[in-house]
């Protein structure tokens, strides 16, 4: 089953995995989260987003030693925004986005990540 509430799973440069998704209640999504496992699947933290409650997660994608940058479009008026976090799950930077930029966004970061 593809659902656009699945959680991404991403591998991490320490072997450990981060899920990226969204939580949802029956009356629809109800926010952006983040958890990181360890390679022998203990968890090591979890952090939810209320202030991206209306935010599904479209796209997640690794651009250098634990940082992603993910795309969450927001249904009710189909708005989408890049949102960037660190290894530790702080959000480092959130834009809006028109989607297409996402992928040259990647593959700019991919090519020559910073620190």
């Amino acid at each position: 089953i593809t659902s656009p509430l699945a959680p991404q799973a991403l591998t991490l440069s320490d072997g450990d995995a981060l899920l990226v998704g969204t939580s949802a209640t029956t009356t629809g999504p109800s926010g952006l989260f983040l958890a990181r496992y360890a390679a022998d699947g203990s968890l090591r933290w979890s952090r939810s987003y209320p202030e991206l409650a209306a935010a599904t997660v479209t796209r997640a994608r690794l651009i250098g030693g634990d940082r992603i940058v993910v795309n969450a479009l927001a249904p009710l008026d189909g708005s989408s925004a890049l949102l960037a976090f660190d290894g530790n799950g702080d959000l480092a930077w959130s834009k809006p986005d028109g989607g297409e930029r996402f992928m040259a966004f990647v593959d700019r970061a991919a090519a020559g990540p910073r620190e």
